[in-house]
Order: C-alpha cells, then sequence, then structure tokens
C-alpha cells in the first residue's frame, strides 16, 4: 500500500476525542456511509465497542414508561441498556411467538421495541424473524436486531439474518460488531437518518468514548472490501460448517438446534467433567471453549465452536480425533 494511503500515516495512531467533538474524522464518516449503504439502511453510528453499541443504542432510544422485549437468550449487553435507560424490561421464552405476543399484549398502547438476535450466541440458532416482525407490526412494536454473530455469514450478499430472510426493509434498528467476522474491534448502528441523528444527543457509550482509532478504521474499511467483493470466504465458512457438524454427529455428540457456524457440544450438569474435558484436550493441542454456569443454564454446560473459513480439512479431522478420544471415549 502507499505511504500516502496508509491510515496511520495521515491520521495518526489515535482519534483523541469523542466522536461529537474532535474525534471524528473524514475516514470516520466514509465508513460509516459504507456501512450504511451495506445495510441498506440510511445512515451508521460507530461505537468503540460492540458491547458500548449496544447498551448506547438501546440506552439511547427507550424511555422511562417505554416497553423492551427482548428474547430471554439476547446478549448481556441489550440488557443493560434496557437496564440504564429506565423502560420496563419483558422477556419471552425463546423463539416463542404465543409467549412473544403475551408481552405485547402486556406493552399494547406503549411505545415499544422488541429485541432479538440474528444468531444466538450460545446455541447457534435463529430467530423465528418473518413471524416475530409479523406480531411487531400488529402490534406497532419497533424491531431490533442484533447482527453481531450474523453479518457476512448470512445472506447472499453477507448482510446477515434479515437478508437470509428477505425482511430488511422491516427491520427498523440492526446493529452489528466489528470484532467478529470484520476481525477488528468496535461496533455499530444501523437506521433512519433521523435516528441516528437523535442518538448522537442520547447515546451516552458514543457521546463519552474516544472514537475509533483511524488505522483501525482504515483496516476495516478493507475487511468490508474483501468479504463482500466475491462469495468465496463465505462459501469457504459454509463448507466447513457442514463438515464439522457432519464429523461431530457422526459421533452422537448434542449440537443442540445449531443452524450457523456457532456450533455447541452440549455436555450437561457436571462442571467438572467440563472443565476436566477442556484441560484433557488442551494437552493434545486442542482448545475449545468451554461455556459454563452462569454463562449458560447448568443443566447444559457445554464447548461453543466457531467455525473459521480458514481451517483446513487436516486441522478438523485431527479435531474430530481429539473429541472422540477425549469426549467420546473418555481417555485423559
Amino acid at each position: 500500500m502507499p505511504l500516502q494511503r496508509m491510515p496511520w500515516i495521515k491520521y495518526g495512531l489515535g482519534s483523541s476525542g469523542a466522536p461529537l467533538l474532535s474525534g471524528t474524522f473524514d475516514i470516520h464518516t466514509e465508513f460509516a456511509r459504507r456501512l450504511a449503504e451495506f445495510k441498506q439502511k440510511e445512515d451508521c453510528l460507530l461505537y468503540s465497542s460492540g458491547l458500548g453499541a449496544n447498551v448506547g443504542a438501546i440506552q439511547g432510544i427507550m424511555r422511562k414508561g417505554d416497553y423492551l422485549i427482548l428474547d430471554e437468550k439476547c446478549h448481556k449487553s441489550l440488557i443493560d441498556g434496557g437496564e440504564l435507560s429506565g423502560a420496563k424490561l419483558l422477556f419471552f421464552a425463546h423463539n416463542d411467538m404465543e409467549n412473544l405476543e403475551m408481552m405485547l399484549e402486556k406493552a399494547k398502547g406503549s411505545r415499544t421495541l422488541v429485541v432479538v438476535e440474528g444468531v444466538y450466541s450460545m446455541d447457534g440458532d435463529l430467530p423465528k424473524l418473518p413471524e416475530i416482525l409479523e406480531l411487531c407490526e400488529i402490534y406497532k412494536a419497533g424491531s431490533y436486531i442484533d447482527e453481531a454473530h450474523s453479518t457476512l455469514v448470512f445472506g447472499e450478499n453477507g448482510r446477515g439474518v434479515a437478508e437470509h430472510f428477505d425482511v430488511e426493509d422491516r427491520i427498523g434498528i440492526s446493529f452489528g460488531t466489528l470484532s467478529k467476522s470484520f476481525g477488528g474491534v468496535g461496533g455499530f448502528v444501523c437506521a433512519k437518518r433521523r435516528l441516528i441523528r437523535y442518538l448522537k444527543g442520547y447515546s451516552s457509550p458514543w457521546n463519552f468514548s474516544c472514537a475509533l482509532s483511524p488505522a483501525l478504521i482504515g483496516g476495516l474499511m478493507k475487511a468490508l472490501e474483501v468479504a463482500t467483493r466475491d462469495s468465496s470466504l463465505k462459501n469457504a465458512l459454509w463448507a466447513n460448517v457442514n463438515y464439522m457438524k457432519k464429523g461431530l454427529e457422526g459421533m452422537g455428540l448434542n449440537l443442540g438446534g445449531s443452524e450457523s457456524q456457532v456450533i455447541p457440544i452440549i455436555i450437561g450438569h457436571s462442571g467438572e467433567k467440563l472443565m476436566s474435558y477442556a484441560e484433557s484436550m488442551q494437552k493434545r493441542g486442542l482448545f475449545l471453549q468451554p461455556v459454563d454456569f452462569p454463562a449458560v443454564p447448568a443443566h447444559a454446560r457445554r464447548f461453543r465452536i466457531s467455525v473459521s473459513s480458514q481451517l483446513k480439512r487436516r486441522e478438523m479431522d485431527e479435531t474430530f480425533s481429539i473429541i472422540e478420544d477425549v469426549i467420546v471415549k473418555g481417555v485423559k
């Protein structure tokens, strides 16, 4: 890359200020424009962290007397944002439309926002998005989707689960993170221009955090370009997902209801067994992330695999061998 095109040469390392004051450079504005265009929304707000984006968007939008209705498996950042806002929080049973309608009935006549995830991070399953949006429209509730684990993974163009279900124009607010498929750090929220303008005044994590590093923004713009110029990376990812699932299912392991690149291996009640398996596999050269209670229910302790497009077949075959020895056969 020529020196004049290197963002750290032109801008320096840090932004040195909050976005509303001195921290917004032309490179931030351009990346936000590209993300909004990619997500097919009018405008976009960049945050210094994914957690901060969820907390800040919900805290900024909702007010005391409003109702925030969340799927019970939504990320803690969404719950924290709701609690900070002063809105009344209601939770519906995971993907249960009858229960969601009950919550919407409770909130009827009030300003209401329904929040779901594109891919649920511990189970790897998807929301019943068309049915959820139908209920939102009947009850005149807003919609917010957290596409942290689905952006650049789902949809013909990689825009996420909303694109996968062909309901993008029915989603009010779309959240994404820059630390997963993008390989950087940060978060973003895409919505109508007037809502983004409103958040600039009322979203504390945006107002009072230093803006993202310009050098990082340069890398993230290139990541967006590389990920969307063709479907090769996404196709490689899904080929690996299918291969990984087939190998794990062949061992009779409990993968829950995963529909994505997030694949749990559910172990059960025993935290001692979970950690023993983790230690044994790591000694064999395989790191699988153990997820213990209270991050997941006590009866569903698990390992969580997040498949990458960069995995090689020989690496996955070796993974199967170690998992079979340790988890299936109980070899230490």
